[in-house]
């Protein structure tokens, strides 16, 4: 017996499903560019299920464990059922799962381990990789073994493979020529953003001027304000200037070595104080955090970068790219219209 769903909303991916389903039925190797707003993340995986394109189940995977968690939460809600029935997730140490569960979300470290565990994932006739651009070695190798999967016994016995990115902007679409590359629009309100009337050099400075745009979003916005910085290390600096200074606002901190339970009750908070979320890039995408009208961005990230002539991988603070900026500036308009404060010179 067919279940009904409630109707899912109106969002870009949604309303131009039609453009890619043929390729879908088809089973072609999908590339998908949405940006953030559009709904990629929960309505494709949705969408493919409720269409009858799925016999099998789906997996969905996420770079973070709270993004995972986070996703699986929100297409729960969208149908109107609980973790664990329709959409569930298995992380390492804990899952949520049920017999009646079609779609799973996994970090793509998990999915490593389970296409090790069965390399023909033949519970599973969908893998869909998620925020393909931040570009981890496990994604990569999980393209890698499914592209193989897929040479070697055919598209009929192997999984569909969709990759979704909200920007190709500096990704090697070259070398993804069996790929069939689409792009919707998204439906983000518009974000008005400020700039830094003086230059800057990376972390020069930076508690100062961080200050004063946290300072000019609180008067000039409404909601929550999210913060972006490039590590633990700022992330702890910037709560700690901000308690000594004020204890009228909600200081919460963000970041991927955190328990998962506390992460969680950052992105849940709805407590009668406003709040504003220290963070690093965890939350540039997947994570939906409501209420935040305001991004405060240092334009600053940090990532391991391998030197082959010393062998070894050190991280490295660099400015984010345009895109990331862009995409940052982004989560302050998901939800109406907002602003964006960035620390560096237009």
């Amino acid at each position: 017996m067919s279940i009904l769903y409630p109707p899912l909303p109106d969002y870009p991916v949604k309303t131009s499903f039609s453009s890619i389903e043929p390729q879908l039925k088809k089973r072609e190797l999908l590339a998908l560019e949405a940006p953030t707003g559009s709904g990629k993340t929960t309505l494709l995986p949705l969408l493919i299920h409720t269409k009858g394109l799925s016999s099998k189940k789906i997996l969905l995977t996420q770079p973070r464990r709270l993004a995972a968690k986070s996703v699986t939460q929100r297409m729960a809600q969208l149908t109107s059922t609980k973790a664990g029935d329709l959409v569930g997730y298995r992380l390492r140490g804990e899952s949520r799962v049920s017999s009646e569960t079609r779609i799973e979300v996994v970090t793509e470290g998990y999915a490593l381990a389970m296409l090790q565990a069965d390399p023909f994932m033949s519970g599973y006739d969908w893998v869909i990789i998620d925020e393909f651009h931040e570009r981890h070695i496990e994604g990569d190798l999980l393209l890698a073994f499914l592209r193989d999967l897929r040479s070697s016994v055919g598209p009929d016995d192997s999984p569909g493979l969709v990759l979704m990115t909200a920007t190709w902007q500096g990704q090697p679409r070259e070398a993804l020529t069996d790929f069939s590359f689409n792009s919707i629009e998204g439906r983000l309100f518009p974000v008005h953003r400020s700039f830094s009337k003086e230059p800057s050099q990376p972390e020069q400075n930076l508690q100062a001027r961080l200050e004063l745009a946290v300072i000019q979003a609180v008067s000039e916005t409404s909601g929550k304000v999210l913060v972006f910085l490039p590590g633990r290390r700022e992330i702890e600096d910037a709560y700690r200037h901000f308690s000594a200074r004020n204890s009228d606002y909600e200081l919460s901190r963000l970041y991927g070595g955190m328990e998962l339970s506390e992460q969680q009750k950052v992105l849940n908070y709805d407590g009668p104080r406003r709040q504003i979320i220290l963070s690093t890039a965890i939350a540039e995408t997947s994570l939906t955090i409501e209420g935040v009208t305001a991004v405060v961005d240092s334009g600053l990230e940090r990532l391991p970068l391998y030197q082959p002539n010393l062998g070894l991988t050190r991280l490295v603070t660099r400015r984010v790219s345009r895109a990331t900026a862009v995409q940052r500036a982004g989560r302050a308009g998901r939800l109406g219209q907002g602003s964006c404060f960035s620390l560096w010179t237009e």
